[in-house]
This record gives structure tokens, C-alpha cells and sequence, in this order.
């Protein structure tokens, strides 16, 4: 897990300061010869809401923040537009969905699985 932290957030004062999660409020000494530079060919992108919903639902039903569900399911003959999302809100209308991975090939394409 990365967080987009600037040495400015750690305040003027002493080696660290305390830091608290948005999402599940878990909190941490962040001390500031810990903070990593991202390498060029890398980005910090923002967690996608369903991430952070599944996340919340997560804890406030007492379970792991990273509890996807009690089973998979494998969905084939895909249309090759169908994306994530598409499938994601059919799931959605029987009840919560953990995840959603759609396999592609090298060229990103949808496998139609």
C-alpha cells in the first residue's frame, strides 16, 4: 500500500509525526527517513471508489479490509468490450461484490474471461 505523503506533512518539528488512514483509520509513526521517492516509470493514482466502499463495508462488518468475498466466481464467453464496471454493476443488482478481474493478453485486450 502506498500513500501520496510530502515531507511538509510531517510538520517542522522532531523525526516523524503520526499518521491516520482516511479510509479505515488505522494510524502509524511515519518518521521521515522512511518516505520513498516513486521511480519515473511509476504513478500514485487515487483508489477507486468501489475499493474504498468495499473497504468501509469491510470494517464495519468486523472483517479483514482486504476481504473480497466467501467465494469467486468465473464468468466466461465474455464480449470482448465488456469491462470491469459492466460487470461489477450486473453483479451488484443480486448483492456486494468483492472484486472484479477481467484476464487480458499482452496487448490488454479482453480474453472474454
Amino acid at each position: 500500500t502506498a500513500y501520496a505523503m510530502q515531507p511538509d506533512d510531517l510538520g517542522t518539528r522532531g523525526k516523524g509525526r503520526r499518521i491516520e488512514c482516511s479510509v479505515c483509520h488505522h494510524s502509524w509513526y511515519q518518521a521521515r527517513d522512511r518516505l520513498f521517492t516513486i521511480n519515473e516509470a511509476h504513478e500514485l493514482v487515487p483508489a477507486p471508489s468501489h475499493h474504498l466502499e468495499r473497504v468501509s463495508s469491510n470494517l464495519a462488518a468486523d472483517r479483514p479490509p482486504a476481504y473480497c468475498g466467501e467465494l469467486k466466481v468465473y464468468v466466461g464467453n465474455l464480449d470482448f468490450y465488456t469491462s470491469e464496471e459492466d460487470l461489477r454493476n450486473v453483479f451488484a443488482e443480486k448483492g456486494e461484490v468483492g472484486d472484479v478481474n477481467i484476464i487480458t493478453d499482452d496487448d490488454g485486450r479482453s480474453r472474454g474471461f
